[in-house]
Formats: structure tokens, sequence, C-alpha cells
């Protein structure tokens, strides 16, 4: 076989024998490493793969299943982490034991990982440590080192080797204590979020919030500049398809300091206020402010067909009388 490649090498080419020859073994060269590649490839997936299926129990994955995760180091794998690097994501403290899907998606997990977790602890497992984290299948190491302060469990290191109760036995029996004699209590790592305005938050700020994600933390701030701010926190519930429970955790971490923009009211010759409807409403004002003079107060605008108390109630935060 080697001859007659060389020789139709030297005839179709015109190189000579030992050109021929050289090419073929050059070429030779670049298949088998081009094959011990692949299999390296191939064996270290596999590898990962049986590592966390062993560590997280031989059940963790129906056999129907384990497939699609050997499979997934391929395209799909590609494509994920093409599509996730190119989605902006936000780093917060969770806990893989009772983090949702979702919380794994904003913190640019793959779906898949969740997936694992979520049977491995359905089976009755637990992860006890943040290492452990780092051996589930689709945990980047990179990925890992940028989450690892934020997983709100413990390091193997940060765990004291003898309890208490180990060192108390071993003083009863007048047993010689271990070289680590004085247990170090772990302190678990605190959530340090802290509370903010919700008249000067933007979109990073909201989605820290459990149950808002862009979208909706983006109706929030939209809603926020038609009003001219908020007066109340009470106020969010009013934004558009708001879900009623994430309110208790609007008020919880959030509060008003910075004022609303008011409307001075005897000045202005464009009058108009998302409480203000409907629009002709604004013209309406302005008109009778012409013919009667400057507004005293809000009971002033009583006076002015088509205005209600409802109105008036949700409208004064934002009213100016000065002259």
């Amino acid at each position: 076989m080697f001859k007659k490649w060389s020789s139709f090498l030297v005839s179709k080419y015109g190189i000579s024998i030992q050109e021929a020859r050289g090419l073929i073994l050059l070429v030779s060269i670049l298949l088998v490493l081009i094959g011990i590649q692949r299999y390296l490839v191939h064996k270290n997936t596999s590898e990962t793969l049986a590592y966390t299926l062993e560590n997280f129990g031989n059940e963790t994955l129906p056999e129907s299943e384990k497939s699609e995760f050997q499979n997934y180091n391929k395209q799909n794998f590609k494509d994920f982490n093409k599509e996730n690097n190119a989605r902006p994501y936000v780093l917060f403290n969770f806990n893989p034991n009772t983090a949702s899907a979702e919380d794994f998606k904003k913190l640019g997990l793959p779906p898949f990982v969740h997936k694992i977790v979520s049977n491995y602890i359905t089976k009755g497992g637990k992860i006890k440590y943040k290492e452990d984290f780092k051996k589930i299948y689709g945990v980047k190491p990179e990925k890992f080192d940028e989450l690892q302060a934020y997983i709100t469990l413990p390091s193997k290191a940060d765990v004291p080797k003898y309890s208490i109760e180990e060192n108390l036995a071993a003083n009863a029996d007048d047993k010689p204590l271990p070289v680590k004699t004085i247990p170090q209590k772990y302190i678990p790592i605190v959530n340090t979020f802290q509370a903010f305005d919700l008249n000067t938050a933007d979109t990073s700020d909201l989605v820290k919030l459990k149950g808002i994600g862009a979208v909706l933390a983006l109706r929030i701030i939209n809603f926020r500049d038609k009003l001219g701010g908020f007066y109340n926190v009470d106020q969010v519930a009013k934004t558009y398809n708001l879900p009623p429970e994430v309110m208790p955790e609007i008020k919880a971490k959030t509060f008003i300091k910075k004022p609303v923009n008011k409307i001075k009211i005897n000045f202005s010759t464009n009058l108009s206020h998302i409480y203000l409807k409907p629009n002709s409403l604004g013209n309406r004002i302005i008109n009778y402010r012409n013919q009667h003079g400057p507004f005293k107060n809000i009971e002033d605008l009583k006076n002015v067909v088509g205005v209600t108390d409802e109105m008036l109630q949700n409208l004064e935060p934002y009213l100016d009388f000065s002259n």
C-alpha cells in the first residue's frame, strides 16, 4: 500500500520518490495524532460523567436520561456556551440544595445542572460542601471559581475535624486529645444583601430580589419614571403583571429616600401625568387656572370638571402649588 501511494504521487504530481514517501509519512503522523486527541476528549468526558454519577449516587439519573448528559459535551454544550456567554447573568448568594432552576439560569449555569442536583436531592442526597458543587457535570472550573464566594455552604477546610462532644469524651476517659483540641466553630456565610432606594435603583438592583427577572425589573423602572418616582412602596404593586407574592420581598429589601419629581402646577403649560386621565384633563386644568388664577392647594383642583377625589389623592404628592 505504501509503495502504491508513493507511485501514485510520483506519477500524479511529478515529485521524487523520497518526497512522496515523506509526504505520506507526515499525513500518517497527523492522522494518528488526531485519533489520539479524539480518544482523550472522549475518555475525559466519559470519566467526568462517571465520576459525577458515582459521587451523587447510582440512582441520580434514570438510565434513559444518562445518555442525554453523556452527549451534552458535543454540539449541544457548545451551543449552550455560545448562547450563555452572550446572555447576561447575575451573581447572588445561593444554596445548591434549595436553589430553583430559575436561580441556576440567572447564575449562568446550564439547565441540566439543576436537573442533576434536583434528582440527587430527590433521592435523599445533600450537597454538604462548596467543593462538592465543583464535581457536578457541567460546572466548569472557571465557573465554580466565580460562584464559590456566593455558595452558602462551608468549605471542607472550615469544618473542624473534632466536635466538642468528641473532645469532652476524650477528656472523660483520660485519653490523649488529638492534635487539634480546640474545634473552631463554623460561621455560615451571612447574606450581606443591602437594601436599596427604589427611586434610584436600576435593573441590576431589582433582579437581586427573589421573583424579579430582567423583564419585570424594566417594567418597574418604566412605571416609576412615568410617575416621576415612588412616594410609597405600595405603588410598585400597580406595575403591569407584577405577581402579588413579590411585594413582601420588595417591602422587606427596599426603601424610598429620594423624593418624587414635583409638577409646578401654577407654571406648567403642558400638564400630563399617569394619574391624570383622560389626557385632555391636563388642558382643562390649565384653562381653569388661566381663568380663575393660580391654585392655592389641592382643594382648588376639585372645582375642575372631571377631577375626582381618588385622582387627587394619588396625584397630591406630585404637585407643587408654589407661585
